[in-house]
């Protein structure tokens, strides 16, 4: 008799227990959906997490999907994990909808693939743009190995990704050779007053119109001597100091120095003889030191010879101060 009083206490317990929590449960959900109906995130979850346990309420995990979506939509932050995973192992999912999701999972893992080959890209013609900039034996061959590499990206983003991709490749190569070209040439000034442990600042390249005007004349360079080769340079000597001319600073200096058209047509083409008709950091060093106030100074104060022409060199190829460097003799 007294083992059966034992018992039915514990059976009693047990019952009590059991209501409590049953009728916790029901508290609980009552009061979650009271919190979905105010759009409450966080109850939304809750709530899904309740019908796919079973807990409270019968098991509906079709149920417990849609309250995951809603609370994913209201920005909860464990909602978008629930869904993973009931994606993932078909949970209260249809075929057709696991299938949809399957091929989104492909298609984002496609895009960061993608991303990657564009990033790359940009590197490889960061790493060209430097390099046009630079000195050395191995420039030619740095530049044939990029742009090889240039070439099999386009193929793997074309074959791997298809034509909209490989035409975007294409865009990205282009569109950032050219983006790419004033950062270049700053790194690749960096890297070569590095090399002659000097301090500076690489001035940027020619304006729009000074690297037109450049171009022109630097293309007389290299064709046969003829009475209108020599005309078609001088006229393009004649744009570049009317353009120099014009420029604010550099009317400054010349008024200093009471230097005229004609004076300039002449100092340029003193620099042009010392060595100063050639490239260096994107600027044709002759043109740019008639366009810039500082090397013209230079050498109206300095006289034009090897010393003056090297330190101009030095100042737009590196963005060493003019007259730092001292040449061994």
């Amino acid at each position: 008799m007294r083992y059966l009083q034992i018992v039915l206490c514990l059976f009693f317990v047990i019952f009590l227990v059991s209501s409590s929590q049953v009728l916790a449960q029901t508290n609980e959900f009552e009061r979650l959906q009271k919190g979905t109906e105010q759009g409450d995130s966080s109850a939304q979850g809750r709530l899904g997490k309740m019908y796919y346990d079973g807990r409270g309420v019968p098991q509906d995990k079709r149920n417990a999907l849609e309250w995951f979506h809603k609370a994913a939509e209201q920005g909860n932050a464990f909602a978008p994990k629930n869904l993973d995973s009931m994606y993932v192992d078909g949970s209260g999912v249809t075929e057709n909808e696991r299938t949809v999701v399957e091929w989104c999972w492909k298609a984002a893992a496609q895009i960061k693939s993608g991303i990657h080959l564009f990033v790359f890209i940009l590197v490889v013609c960061l790493c060209l743009n430097i390099n046009s900039f630079l000195m050395g034996a191995k420039k030619l061959q740095i530049l044939l190995a990029g742009e090889s590499l240039i070439l099999i990206l386009y193929g793997f983003s074309f074959y791997l990704y298809g034509w909209e991709t490989g035409c975007a490749a294409i865009a990205t190569h282009i569109g950032s050779g050219i983006a790419f070209r004033p950062l270049g040439a700053r790194i690749a000034a960096w890297i070569l007053r590095k090399a002659f442990q000097a301090e500076g600042k690489y001035v940027g390249l020619p304006s729009h119109r000074l690297k037109k005007i450049s171009k022109k004349i630097a293309s007389h360079l290299n064709r046969s001597i003829s009475v209108a080769s020599l005309l078609e340079r001088q006229t393009s000597v004649d744009a570049l100091i009317e353009y120099c001319y014009n420029l604010p600073k550099i009317k400054i200096v010349l008024s200093q120095h009471e230097f005229s058209k004609a004076d300039m047509a002449e100092l340029y083409n003193m620099i042009a003889l010392q060595g100063g008709a050639q490239w260096c950091g994107g600027h044709f060093i002759a043109a740019s030191s008639m366009a810039y106030a500082e090397p013209l100074e230079y050498f109206l104060m300095h006289g034009v010879n090897p010393k003056s022409v090297f330190d101009a060199l030095m100042y737009f190829e590196r963005g060493i101060p003019l007259g730092v460097l001292k040449i061994q003799e």
